[in-house]
């Protein structure tokens, strides 16, 4: 599950390699949950019927992605470093593209902060 933040350099990057099965959109109830806590006041927390304390509503829409191996998903240059160098951030990627190291792949990736 992921915060649904389109204009967020990592959703750009990365979302279309993953099928988005479900989304929920902001201001939806009972979609979080956490153990109950013993500071809590019980008549003031709504709980599932197991007994864990729901979250608030959400603050943003949440999409559930899924991936294995017969997701049909293309690879860009950027993917290709993530993966390579041990799933680092876009940011470090684009560290990476300004000091000119020479990694022995082309990274194509435009990443703004």
């Amino acid at each position: 599950m992921l915060p649904k933040w389109e204009t967020a350099p990592w959703y750009k990057a990365y979302v279309d390699y993953f099928e988005i099965v479900e989304e929920y959109p902001k201001g939806s109830k009972k979609v979080f949950s956490i153990p109950m806590r013993p500071h809590f006041t019980r008549d003031q927390t709504e709980t599932s019927a197991d007994g864990r304390a729901f979250l608030g509503d959400l603050p943003w829409n949440v999409i559930v992605v899924y991936k294995d191996k017969f997701t049909v998903t293309g690879i860009s240059s950027a993917m290709r470093a993530h993966l390579r160098f041990g799933h680092i951030s876009l940011d470090k990627i684009h560290c990476i593209q300004k000091t000119g190291i020479q990694t022995g792949s082309v990274v194509n990736v435009r990443v703004t902060n």
